[in-house]
């Protein structure tokens, strides 16, 4: 939970849906759907982990996630992320996301969370 998510909202003006998907490869297929809509194919992409970036450009920023935390390293290309944009249609609330990999080597992997879509 951050501890001002005012603060740290200006790290989420990117509108894309993001899965890491460890044991992933080019041959894996990834899709997601937020409430229940159709499954949408998502995009491997070759960048560093946001989840990473994310912490590193609040200790940049200052606004680190734990008091008395070592400096974090560099950001590194990731090769297991998968994005895909938030539909543009969605109103204020809080929405099921599900995400699901397949890949012919047998990982069949399923995962869900929230996403909170506030009116501004």
């Amino acid at each position: 939970t951050p501890r001002n998510f005012r603060m740290e909202k200006k790290f989420y003006l990117d509108r894309s849906i993001v899965a890491n998907i460890y044991a992933g490869n080019k041959d894996t297929e990834v899709q997601v759907r937020v409430e229940g809509q159709d499954w949408k194919p998502m995009q491997k992409v070759m960048e560093p982990d946001p989840y990473y970036r994310r912490l590193l450009d609040l200790q940049e920023s200052g606004t680190t996630p734990t008091d008395n935390g070592l400096p974090l390293g560099k950001a590194l290309t990731s090769d297991h992320i998968w994005t895909a944009p938030i539909p543009e249609n969605m109103g204020p609330g809080v929405y099921i996301v599900e995400v699901r990999a397949k890949n012919a080597y047998g990982m069949d992997a399923r995962s869900s969370t929230l996403l909170f879509v506030d009116g501004e």
